[in-house]
């Protein structure tokens, strides 16, 4: 079985993963695998440099940064982007799940909805309050609360993942998060 854990900017999802991954589950970190993919993949730095251009880039790496300042900002590239990384992303899943033992696991990913993506059996959301949110991104990145939201208002709200969510696990500033994710194990198993 395949648990897809998704949710907004700062709403926790690592943090969630984390503790699934201490409780015996394997978890795929999509976020983390295209982190991967734009400073290791040669073929995926050319497509980036044909559309976006040498300004993303500093001593032939990607500055994530600067391409995030473009594409959170502007919708259209950020769709762009995304149909560049998700099927590279797809594919090292669909290896990933080929030599897992679990009969249950996991993955993580920010755009599970947006991306259509059809390989889970549930998807579980992260849910925090948005000032929590606008906080924890600030203290992460130390970017600007302006940012922040721009970021936050290119994906989907918390309202429309919810509805569309077959559990959900608060992630508020005093939510206890491993209670909840034993609930939800647990209805699995039996």
């Amino acid at each position: 079985m395949i648990i897809g854990i998704t949710g907004g900017i700062g709403s926790g999802k690592s943090t969630v993963c984390d503790a699934i991954n201490k409780m015996g589950y394997p978890v795929f970190y999509s976020d983390t695998q295209g982190r991967l993919l734009l400073r290791d993949n040669h073929e995926l730095k050319c497509e980036i440099r044909d559309y976006f251009g040498d300004d993303v880039f500093e001593n032939d790496e990607i500055v994530r940064s600067k391409l995030g300042a473009i594409v959170f900002n502007d919708k259209e590239k950020l769709d762009y982007l995304n149909l560049l990384i998700h099927p590279r992303v797809k594919r090292a899943f669909v290896n990933w799940v080929s030599i897992q033992k679990s009969l249950i696991v996991f993955k993580e990913s920010a755009i599970l909805f947006e991306s259509k993506d059809t390989s889970c059996d549930q998807v579980w959301s992260v849910i925090t309050e948005l000032e929590e949110r606008i906080y924890r991104v600030k203290k992460r990145d130390q970017v600007s609360r302006e940012e922040i939201i721009s970021r936050i208002n290119n994906q989907m709200s918390d309202k429309e993942r919810i509805h569309l969510s077959n559990k959900i696990i608060n992630n508020n500033k005093y939510s206890l998060i491993i209670p909840q994710i034993i609930k939800h194990i647990s209805a699995l198993e039996n």
